[in-house]
């Protein structure tokens, strides 16, 4: 009965990434206070409507599709002034600062969304720090006699020792990573 990965194929499906879905960020939203919210692709047309009844209470209705959700917003006092807002999530309850779309409204958790770099490999992972190291390094900066990039303007000489020692270390582990799951 049944051969290999028959039934339960939800198990082999990725996840869907929290950086591919729609999302509110709701200190955006209160900061702006803007009325409606469009993404590229025109998936998910929203309009905001914020009703501040008491000062540390707000409420946020998400219009789409011809549904109205309603989220609860509270304030926190912050330590030095002001505050931060947060929501509470449609289905859980949870406090969360960013509400995503996937169908429904919700927080990460409750839609089961994950980071793109908790699917990537090792490999990649090492590569796609390397690039971020790459990309400071190479802002603001002329290329050097020998193909490096000098110091950028402005960055301290111990940042920049510390980001090449970086770049160094990774490009060892990337080397060892590679030899060890390809026998190298």
């Amino acid at each position: 009965m049944g051969g290999f990965r028959s039934g339960r194929r939800q198990a082999w499906r990725a996840a869907r990434a929290v950086e591919s879905v729609p999302r509110l960020d709701v200190l955006e939203l209160v900061r702006s206070a803007r009325g409606q919210r469009q993404w590229a692709g025109g998936s998910v047309r929203v309009e905001v409507g914020l009703d501040f009844g008491r000062a540390e209470r707000a409420t946020l209705a998400i219009g789409g599709r011809g549904e109205v959700t309603s989220v609860a917003l509270e304030s926190q006092p912050c330590r030095f002034g002001g505050v931060r807002w947060w929501a509470r999530c449609p289905n859980c309850s949870r406090r969360c600062a960013v509400l995503s779309w996937s169908g429904r409204w919700g927080c990460r958790v409750c839609l089961g969304l994950v980071h793109a770099t908790r699917q990537c490999s090792k490999l990649n992972r090492l590569k796609h720090r390397a690039e971020r190291i790459h990309a400071r390094l190479r802002s603001g900066a002329e290329w050097g006699l020998f193909g490096g990039a000098s110091k950028p303007r402005f960055m301290h000489e111990r940042t920049y020792d510390r980001l090449l020692a970086e770049l160094d270390d990774l490009r060892a582990r990337d080397q060892a990573e590679f030899a060890r799951r390809f026998g190298r």
